[in-house]
């Protein structure tokens, strides 16, 4: 904070002003306008909204510049307003709602000044998760999962046929997805190591419910001739865009 208040103690600094017979305070009057005195603990707040626009210039120059600045806002002032009651309504609110907001700022600032015992932050945090239900988060911030995929992975051959799905029938569905890829959408899934390819088995007409085997049990379903199945790509990081070519 710019010390404004011993550079108001230098004599001779403002024309016009006042002696002082004491140590200027908050409360020292440096000007009266019409009636309306403006005080030094004003000034003070004022330069400080200033930021860095005058901060290479001297406390007593600053002063000085701030104490003009201020006289001549209150002559302008007078020809809006010469008092309160009859400030416009929009001057009213914006006065309410900075009162509002710098009220509740030194309430903020008062409670933080005040430690809390550790215990009571502890107490506060454990009453309120004391009814959260834990579970299981699949996206980070690197990190966006879209679907929960599980399956037999591609290359467990034994599991597939377990499960009744030929793993020709596999090789080749999965050659038909990659000719589509590249040849129909021109958009190509660019990462397909057996970490991210899924044989999702599917239900066949004699089994009972409607889905079929959980695709994400950790178990492969009881060993069914032909089976149906899906096979599920992961891991979308690395795609390619196809340049189409016509013949």
């Amino acid at each position: 904070m710019r010390n404004l208040m011993a550079a108001a103690s230098v004599a001779g600094l403002l024309a016009g002003a006042p002696a002082f017979a004491q140590s200027p305070d908050a409360s020292t009057v440096l000007a009266t306008v019409d009636g309306t005195e403006i005080t030094l603990g004003q000034v003070v707040a004022a330069s400080g909204r200033m930021g860095d626009q005058m901060g290479a210039m001297p406390d007593e120059a600053l002063l000085e510049n701030m104490l003009q600045q201020m006289v001549d806002q209150a002559l302008l002032a007078r020809t809006v307003s010469a008092s309160v009651e009859d400030d416009p309504k929009s001057v009213t609110i914006e006065l309410e709602n900075g009162r509002r907001g710098l009220l509740a700022g030194s309430a903020i600032e008062a409670m933080l000044a005040e430690p809390i015992p550790e215990e009571e932050l502890q107490a506060a945090y454990d009453e309120s998760i004391a009814a959260l239900e834990p579970a299981v988060e699949y996206s980070a911030g690197h990190t966006l999962a879209m679907e929960n995929v599980g399956g037999i992975k591609i290359t467990d051959i034994r599991a597939m046929e377990n499960a009744g799905i030929q793993s020709a029938a596999v090789a080749q569905t999965l050659y038909d997805i990659y000719m589509k890829q590249v040849f129909e959408t021109y958009f190509v899934h660019a990462d397909p190591h057996p970490g991210n390819l899924f044989v999702i088995p599917l239900s066949i007409p004699d089994e009972t419910g409607e889905d079929g085997p959980d695709p994400a049990a950790p178990e492969p379903p009881v060993r069914q001739p032909d089976r149906p199945f899906q096979i599920a790509f992961v891991d979308f990081g690395m795609m390619a865009v196809m340049v189409a070519h016509r013949t």
